[in-house]
Formats: C-alpha cells, sequence, structure tokens
C-alpha cells in the first residue's frame, strides 16, 4: 500500500507544472492601455490571459509566437500602437506581449499619471483580496482530532 501512495505522489509531482495551456501577460509602458484584437475589447495592461496549448503550438516557430494579426493598443491620452507579430515563448510558458507609447504623441504625462493611479488601485485590490482569503480561512471550520498514546500523551491535529 505503501509503494502505491509513495508511486501517486510522484506522478502527481512530476506532473505538478503540466499545463495545456500558455500564460499571456498584455502589458504596455506606460499602463492603463485597452488593448484590442482584431476590434475585440481584451483588457487593459496590465493583464493576464491563456490560451490552449495544442492551438498556440501550431504557430510557433523555434522560440517565437506568430500571434497572426497585431492587437492595437490605446493610451487615455488617444496614443497608439500596435503588439508586434511576433513574441518570444520563453521556457515557462509565459508569452509576454509588450506594446510601447509613441512617445511622440502628446499628453505623455497624463499616460504616465494613469498608469500608476491603475498600479496603486491593482495594488490595494490585491492587499483587500489577501485580507478577504485570510477571513476567508479565519471562518473555515478547522477540525482538530486528538488521541491519546500508551504512556498517556495526548497528540493533536488540526486543519
Amino acid at each position: 500500500m505503501q509503494k502505491i501512495v509513495l508511486l501517486a505522489l510522484a506522478v502527481a509531482m512530476t506532473c505538478s507544472g503540466c499545463s495545456s495551456y500558455y500564460n499571456f501577460r498584455f502589458d504596455s509602458d506606460p499602463e492603463a492601455a485597452k488593448v484590442y484584437c482584431g476590434g475585440n475589447y481584451f483588457g487593459t495592461t496590465p493583464f493576464y490571459m491563456h490560451a490552449d496549448k495544442d492551438t498556440i503550438d501550431k504557430n510557433i516557430s523555434g522560440s517565437y509566437l506568430d500571434t497572426g494579426t497585431p492587437c492595437d493598443v490605446i493610451w487615455p491620452s488617444g496614443a497608439q500602437a500596435q503588439t508586434p507579430r511576433y513574441v518570444k515563448v520563453r521556457g515557462d510558458d509565459i508569452i509576454v506581449i509588450h506594446a510601447q507609447r509613441p512617445k511622440d504623441h502628446p499628453n505623455l504625462e497624463m499616460d504616465y499619471q494613469i498608469g500608476l493611479k491603475n498600479k496603486q488601485l491593482n495594488i490595494q485590490q490585491q492587499q483587500v483580496d489577501v485580507q478577504q482569503q485570510q477571513l476567508d480561512e479565519m471562518r473555515r471550520p478547522h477540525t482538530t482530532n486528538c488521541s491519546q498514546d500508551l504512556l498517556g500523551n495526548v497528540n493533536c491535529t488540526s486543519w
């Protein structure tokens, strides 16, 4: 029985990094740009999404992914750029798609200020999420099992 448990644990540990998705990170400099791909709104930078590996692998040549059509990136000031068509695929299955705001478009400072506010809001939201997880953990019912050994010592385990 112990061999079966150890084998199951070894298989679980081997496959713990297995994933059938690529993780994409869309980011921009400055942050808070809206991303449209094929005319569809995808999100405001920075954001993550994932896609099926089997679909994506068909478009990888060497260590680069052909995204097909670049996405449009639009900052609050109206400055626009496009994501690159070819992006590097790293070994950790994260594909970073980055857009740089054109420096010659007016209101660069405004876009940086909005990007900074966006980053601060994201940090605040992460802090709220952590606090909520901690509260949920505290509210979750815990179980404690105690047993007494032959010498009279009491051993308790909680979860």
